[in-house]
């Protein structure tokens, strides 16, 4: 047998799913100190992805995923190193070199999840991947309940979480989060989040508020309309805007309510703005699943995987109106 080449080792290790290197977690060369001086950042391609690099005003170096989790703004790209955190260029959130976020300019109180884990980063994903399987390759990609399901049933991606997805003899489906939806809808004054436990809002009373949501292919929408209609109710679509987090921005502002799971509530910097009532009568369910495809093998290395997801999703922050 002839000897194997470490080039020709490391493409046979990836594809049988091992670690090809003896030491599977270590260190890799960025730059050399004196080359980033304090309050600098620039851009670095390595590990075959884009991050900022940059060292705080107090010295203290960071490497960091590029994209703010808030909007998805590009930090590298009109960023700037503010006393010791790496400052979005969109929103100005700041974070530490470790991922914390430190400030929100606007926010009443900081979020919840920014107490309990760093957040730049695409995400714990990346980081919990990464630990268990240091040589895997993982690919994210992101769009609406409608297009994750189409791009597994053609082989685009292997797994998917999916909102809501509809019974199907191509899809093996495993719920793994319900989630009532809420009406979200601005606080008067500038009222601190959950003071009080709010009273439920029964769904036939719902017709009577203007209603910020999500274009027509969003699951959430989808959701909210079945019910709606099942309950005999018309709803008044005042504006149709698919983001989440400019949807709560145009709740605050006053330019009506919206219906939102409680997660995506307890996700925004601006949850001290907003009160938050569980709809009742029927009490509509928001249910996100793991999915896959039932005619492909799944692979070792994916089946690994999913307990890692369920962790993340397990860890969600999460908003109980009623309590």
């Amino acid at each position: 047998m002839d000897e194997i080449s470490p080039t020709n080792m490391l493409y046979w290790s990836r594809n049988a799913e091992k670690c090809p290197f003896p030491i599977p977690i270590g260190w890799f060369f960025v730059d050399y100190s004196e080359n980033i001086k304090p309050g600098e950042h620039r851009m670095v391609h390595m590990l075959d992805q884009e991050w900022v690099f940059f060292r705080t005003e107090g010295g203290k170096p960071g490497l960091s995923d590029p994209f703010c989790p808030h909007l998805g703004a590009h930090i590298g790209q009109g960023g700037k190193v503010v006393g010791e955190t790496i400052r979005c260029p969109f929103h100005h959130w700041g974070f530490s070199p470790e991922g914390w976020c430190k400030s929100i300019p606007y926010a009443t109180e900081m979020p919840p999840i920014t107490q309990r884990q760093p957040i730049l980063r695409t995400l714990p994903l990346i980081d919990g991947f990464q630990k268990q399987f240091p040589a895997a390759r993982l690919s994210i990609v992101e769009g609406l309940s409608t297009h994750i399901v189409e791009w597994i049933t053609t082989g685009r991606v292997d797994l998917g979480l999916v909102y809501n997805p509809q019974a199907d003899a191509d899809l093996d489906i495993t719920p793994w989060l319900k989630e009532p939806l809420c009406l979200v809808s601005k606080a008067p004054g500038r009222r601190r989040a959950r003071s009080k436990p709010q009273p439920p809002l029964p769904m036939q009373e719902l017709s009577g508020h203007r209603l910020i949501v999500p274009e027509r292919a969003h699951a959430m929408r989808q959701l909210l309309e079945t019910e709606a209609a099942l309950a005999g109710i018309k709803l008044d679509i005042a504006w149709e805007v698919s983001s989440i987090p400019s949807i709560i921005d145009l709740v605050c502002a006053g330019y009506g309510h919206a219906v939102l799971t409680g997660s995506g509530v307890a996700a925004s910097a601006r949850a001290g703005e907003l009160v938050v009532r569980g709809l009742v009568d029927p009490q509509p369910l928001s249910v996100l699943c793991l999915v896959s495809s039932s005619h492909r093998r799944t692979t070792p290395l994916v089946q690994r995987l999913v307990p890692v997801l369920e962790a993340l999703v397990g860890a969600m922050p999460l908003w109980s109106p009623l309590a």
